[in-house]
């Protein structure tokens, strides 16, 4: 067994999901800092029940029954208490700051100061489709034991994109065989592509324990200080820089530039597996791979106003996380991705016809940056010498 100390560092937003979102009476805005201030209920709740007034107004709203109170409830929760709270100097009932951009407040705002005359002229329907289905803010991968709920790098996540690059190293084992020797029917005629068959013919190996990453160990990486983490929207473009269909949607997302450490171990002569892993040809597939990629996609950035700058001699590409991009998560010259169509239609294609990029605002007018990109470093032995007792309490994937 080898151990090998790594380091990551985001290139650009980052965001790995858990499944988890901030509920709006989990939070509250500040315009004046372009921020979103997470709260502890319980907490709040007890400032709440020191007064008699805001409680029999907060229970009262709480218990209103219909789609309009609740809006009223949320506008007495971000005015009435969080903020009016807040402009006293009472702060411990906040967990966390985020930092915001300008539009997103302005799109809060349009639900949080809607007037109650307006609200009643609001059908429900349009309160759930205009207001609540498009103001969910999905959470990225958290420990929730940490102060201010440090964001981390699931192990399993870096494991999922190794993978990847690995497939794409040694499609080469492959031969005389195309994506067709993979195509399904099933009874009804529908077609679908086995994707496994496609990864054991591959890695060389039938049965699951011959898989050559069950001897390969990534653990979850642990920010080196405090890693950042900021709210964007996600947008949908086709690739020759259009608008795409594809409703917006918001994101909390590790920011560029935020450092983690971890380790990888590898078995590299395990048991029963035909063509054991190492970590040089790891190294070598993440590069071959992804900055074949990042090149492709750059010249779509580049027509959008987006530069994103490879980094010098600080480590190898990788791309994880949501939105990462069919072609980053799927083998090359084996491609058969499921693009949709008007109406509900679709087909398979070899390519995919969008991208999903960060945005400040929901319209895509402020692009930021596309999603998932980093670099990761094996650091040597005297870095590895100083390497952070944080990634002790990170658990094996």
């Amino acid at each position: 067994m080898k151990e090998f100390k790594i380091r990551l560092k985001t290139l650009t937003p980052i965001h790995i999901g858990t499944g988890e979102v901030y509920e709006p009476l989990s939070f509250f805005v500040r315009k004046e800092e372009n921020a979103l201030y997470q709260v502890d209920f319980e907490k709040l709740c007890n400032l709440i029940s020191r007064s008699e007034k805001a409680l029999r107004q907060f229970l009262s709203l709480a218990q209103g029954g219909n789609l309009i109170s609740l809006i009223k409830l949320y506008k007495f929760f971000d005015k009435t208490l969080c903020n009016g709270l807040f402009e006293r100097g009472v702060r411990d009932f906040i967990k966390k700051k985020i930092k915001v951009s300008p539009d997103f407040v302005s799109h809060y705002l349009s639900l949080v100061e809607i007037s109650n005359k307006e609200l009643e002229k609001i059908s429900e329907k349009t309160l759930v489709n205009q207001y609540f289905k498009k103001f969910e803010i999905h959470r990225t991968a958290y420990l929730p034991n940490t102060s201010g709920e440090m964001p981390y790098i699931p192990g399993s996540s870096l494991k999922g994109a190794i993978r990847t690059a690995v497939l794409n190293l040694r499609k080469k084992e492959l031969k005389n065989k195309t994506v067709e020797n993979y195509k399904r029917v099933n009874k009804k005629g529908k077609i679908n592509y086995d994707g496994k068959a496609l990864e054991r013919d591959i890695l060389k190996f039938e049965k699951f324990f011959e898989d050559p990453f069950k001897a390969v160990k990534i653990s979850d990486l642990i920010p080196v200080d405090s890693a950042k983490v900021c709210i964007v929207y996600g947008v949908n473009r086709k690739k020759d820089g259009t608008k795409a269909r594809g409703p917006f949607q918001i994101f909390e997302v590790i920011e560029e530039g935020s450092e983690f450490e971890g380790s990888i171990t590898i078995d590299e002569n395990a048991f029963k597996v035909k063509k054991p892993l190492r970590i040089d040809e790891i190294l070598e597939a993440l590069k071959s791979f992804y900055v074949g990629e990042f090149e492709k996609e750059r010249k779509i950035w580049e027509k959008l106003g987006i530069k994103v700058e490879l980094p010098k001699s600080e480590g190898v590409l990788i791309r994880i996380g949501k939105h990462s991009g069919a072609e980053s998560v799927t083998i090359e010259g084996f491609r058969k991705i499921w693009v949709k169509g008007r109406g509900g239609k679709g087909r398979f294609l070899p390519y995919s016809t969008t991208i999903w990029l960060a945005s400040e605002d929901k319209d895509g007018n402020n692009l930021i940056a596309p999603f998932g990109w980093a670099v990761i470093k094996v650091l040597s032995e005297a870095e590895a010498r100083v390497f952070s007792n944080l990634n002790k309490t990170s658990k094996k994937k």
